[in-house]
């Protein structure tokens, strides 16, 4: 499963040129400056960089900038559901879609969810724990395989060297490289589920959720957080 390409690490770098004055009294021709082509590879790993910088800082706008277009719309659906899916709908969905949307439940509530627009809603998602910034932070990308206009990455431990199971996804959009965290909402869920199968976990999917709700709200789930949000109104 794990791609096995080398990192080219390339700086391209255009030679300087200029003429010496005339002897017809011409001035100096203009200097070309310096002209550094930034490598598909170099510019992978600045966009990565960027993001764990504005995941450090709580800066939603600069993270809601560097996300690819299928992660904006990945917590635009989130939100949605959050609203308005019953419990039917939302069993349906990953094990990581389904936490996200109780654990908003459990902490925004109907009017604070309305209210947030594309870059509030990831603004919501950093502050509170959801966006997956343990999956982001203290790492670095190991084994970048480009496709066109899209690329995998796997991870490394930054500090101790160790190779992760993580993986980041990549999209060339508007000229930018910007990430992609479908690959790696992907990767936690088959985590999650063969953790569970591995250690025997006996209880269901939704016990594994209730305790999960827990450890990031610091109130088990329970039952009532299955209904929407919508229903709740005025209630």
């Amino acid at each position: 499963m794990l791609i096995r390409c080398t990192i080219l690490a390339l700086l391209l770098v255009l030679p300087c040129c200029s003429t010496d004055t005339t002897e017809a009294g011409g001035g100096p021709e203009a200097e070309h400056p310096i002209a550094e082509v930034v490598t598909d590879e170099q510019a992978i790993a600045d966009s990565f960089r960027a993001l764990q910088d504005a995941c450090i800082a709580h800066d939603g706008a600069r993270a809601h900038e560097l996300f690819a277009a299928a992660t904006r719309a990945h917590w635009v659906y989130i939100k949605g559901l959050a609203l308005n899916a019953d419990k039917e709908t939302l069993r349906r969905e990953s094990m990581v879609v389904q936490l996200a949307v109780l654990v908003l439940r459990a902490k925004a509530g109907f009017e604070t969810l309305e209210s947030l627009d594309d870059v509030g809603m990831i603004q919501y998602a950093l502050d509170n724990g959801l966006l997956g910034n343990q999956m982001i932070l203290g790492n670095s990308l190991r084994d970048v395989e480009i496709d066109g206009d899209h690329a995998m990455s796997g991870a490394r431990h930054a500090e101790s060297g160790r190779d992760l199971e993580v993986r980041y996804g990549f999209a060339r959009e508007g000229g930018k490289w910007r990430v992609d965290l479908q690959p790696t909402y992907a990767m936690a869920n088959e985590i999650f589920a063969a953790k569970r199968a591995a250690h025997g976990v006996a209880e269901d999917e939704e016990e594994a959720l209730y305790f999960l709700i827990g450890n990031a709200t610091g109130t088990a789930g329970t039952e009532a957080l299955w209904t929407p949000l919508s229903d709740l109104v005025g209630k």
